[in-house]
Formats: structure tokens, sequence, C-alpha cells
């Protein structure tokens, strides 16, 4: 396919591009029940998100020599890490836009009385593909990366504050009972401390425990030493752990 043809039907994408956009934001909102509220993304930045993300794709398709640049999908994965939107959803909508750019192609060209428009969507048609997974691939690691760091942090942070608590030493975020309260623990509660030895350094003693805690209504708060690992945790575990089974 030569450049003209290529361009000839870039342009028309391009001309197609605002209706394209919002029927991709009306799929999403009304097919994806996250997009419904504005309580992670708003409506203005979903539209901008579609908006960048369908422009990447045509962009690419424009100049299939160049090296694809990745930064609208990365940043794409990375933002909706940081509002806490499901990565499924995530995608999604990403498939939306792919799935509807891709209807619009092959309908002009199944609507065209010139065989060689189909022609050319063939021949374009691996670089489509090929761009599309590219796509996903780095919306989905740029997601998880900024997970993995999101939850790194919010572990220093919870094992910082299970430090405050248990020495008694104010900190210039939080002194004894506002690192309780940021834990999750019951200003009128009782706490005891667990001390289990590790067999080996920085390893868990007991791994999964504070979810097993959790499960069975008890808060509880860990940080690791070099020499031992340490909780705070609720006294009255057995009476939670009571009154989670009778309302199961």
């Amino acid at each position: 396919m030569s450049p003209a043809d290529r361009d000839e039907g870039i342009a028309w994408v391009e001309h197609q591009l605002p209706g394209l956009i919002e029927k991709v934001y009306a799929r999403s909102v009304e097919t994806l029940p996250v997009y419904q509220d504005e309580k992670h993304v708003s409506t203005g930045e979903l539209r901008r998100s579609i908006e960048d993300n369908l422009r990447f794709l045509v962009r690419a398709l424009r100049h299939p020599g160049e090296p694809l640049d990745l930064a609208v999908p990365e940043q794409t994965g990375r933002r909706r890490a940081h509002q806490g939107v499901p990565l499924p959803e995530v995608l999604q909508v990403y498939r939306i836009g792919f799935g509807i750019l891709w209807g619009a192609l092959v309908e002009r060209a199944s609507q065209s009385p010139r065989t060689e428009v189909l022609t050319r969507l063939l021949d374009t048609s691996t670089r489509i593909w090929a761009v599309a997974e590219e796509h996903a691939t780095a919306v989905t690691e740029a997601y998880r990366a900024t997970t993995a760091e999101i939850l790194i942090s919010q572990e220093h942070r919870r094992a910082a504050l299970v430090e405050v608590l248990l020495t008694g030493h104010v900190s210039k975020d939080a002194g004894p009972w506002e690192a309780a309260s940021l834990l999750g623990f019951p200003a009128d509660a009782d706490l005891v401390v667990v001390a289990a030895q590790t067999n080996e350094v920085a390893a868990e003693s007991l791994p999964g425990i504070a979810r097993r805690l959790a499960e069975q209504g008890c808060v509880s708060g860990w940080r690791l030493t070099p020499a031992l690992q340490d909780s705070a945790s609720c006294a009255t575990w057995q009476a939670l752990l009571v009154r989670a089974r009778s309302t199961s």
C-alpha cells in the first residue's frame, strides 16, 4: 500500500474521531459500573483519556516505520492504578475503543465501491493488531508497576505506624493515638503484642496472617525487625471472631 493510500485512510479516521470518541465513552459508561459515577474518574478525564489513546493508535498507523511512543498508554496505566480502577475495567475501555475504531474501518471498506479500499485495510491489519497488543501491554505493565509501588508505600507507612504504637514515640505525622486510629484500632481497645520468630532474614513467620486475621474480624498491624516480627492486634480477637461467624 502506498503512503498516499495509507494517508487517505488515516485522514478519514481522523475526521471521524470526535464521533468515535463519543461512542467509546458512551459504551464504556454503559457497560462498566466503575465509570458510571465520578468517584474514581471524572467525565472529562475519561473523555480525554479515550481521545488520547485513540489518537495514539491513529498516529501509530500514520507512521508505521517509527518506534511506538508508549507514553500515553503508560500514563493511562499509572493514573488508573492511583485512582483505584481495577485493571480489567481499564483494559476493557481500551478494547471497546479499539473495537469501535476497527469496526469503523471495516464499515468504510465494506461500503466503498472501490475494492482497493478493502485491500488497503487488509494490508494494514497486521500493523493495527500489533499496535493494539503493544498498547495493551504498556497499559498493563505500567498499571502493575504502579500498583506494586503503592502497596510497598502503604506497607512502609503501616510498619511505621506500628512502630509508633509499640514504642510510644511521637512522629511528626502521628502519636500513638493517631497511629492506632490510622491502623484501624478502636480507641477504647486493649492491644496485645505477639512476636513470631523468623527462619531467615526478611522472611515472614506467618505468611498471610494479616489477611487471615482480617477475615475473622480482627485488625492487626505488623512490622519486621532484624530479630523478630511484632504484631499489634485486637485483644478482643475471639469476640470479634465469634461476631463475624454469627453474621455470616
